[in-house]
């Protein structure tokens, strides 16, 4: 779960960085407020968003899953843990 939340907050940062390299580039301090200032801080973070929104579309529909089996949870079981598994 961390591994899918970790991947949409860097897709939802990857706007930034990709502005951050454009001031690289231009020869301008990354760091200076005045820069981001200057920055359409709304266009990048609904960019940002867009992204996110298309990795969750990605991932509902081209994420892998069992349809065909059942989940059984875990358990205890004569005195020792069963973990869960798919049947």
């Amino acid at each position: 779960m961390i591994r899918v939340v970790l991947v949409h907050v860097l897709l939802f940062a990857v706007p930034f960085m990709v502005y951050a390299l454009v001031l690289v580039a231009r020869g301008e301090p990354v760091d200076a407020a005045a820069s981001w200032r200057r920055a359409p801080l709304t266009v990048l973070a609904l960019a940002g968003a867009g992204l996110v929104a298309a990795g969750l579309v990605a991932l509902a529909s081209f994420g892998t899953g069992d349809t065909d089996r059942t989940y059984v949870p875990s358990a205890y079981e004569d005195g020792k843990f069963v973990p869960g598994h798919f049947e």
